[in-house]
């Protein structure tokens, strides 16, 4: 299972919610700038804005989704 990088699912919910940059980032108290570079990759959000973003996407973006992490998986006891 691959999960998509920040910049398509952040990307994805703004546009499905049908906000430009500017007014998602207006929703937040941020700049565009700043929404843009979370939308990139570039910045992660400070854990104040990382609770207000997942406030404000209901839960659809979560903090993990601004890492890239390997996917792990179980293993069973030898």
């Amino acid at each position: 299972m691959t999960v998509a990088p920040i910049r398509y699912k952040l990307r994805n919910w703004r546009r499905q919610k049908g906000l430009t940059q500017a007014a998602a980032a207006q929703e937040l108290g941020v700049a565009r700038r700043t929404w843009h570079q979370w939308e990139q990759g570039a910045i992660i959000p400070g854990p104040g804005h990382m609770i207000e973003l997942i406030k404000l996407t209901e839960f659809e973006v979560q903090p993990n989704d601004f890492y890239t992490l390997p996917l792990l998986t179980n293993r069973e006891a030898a």
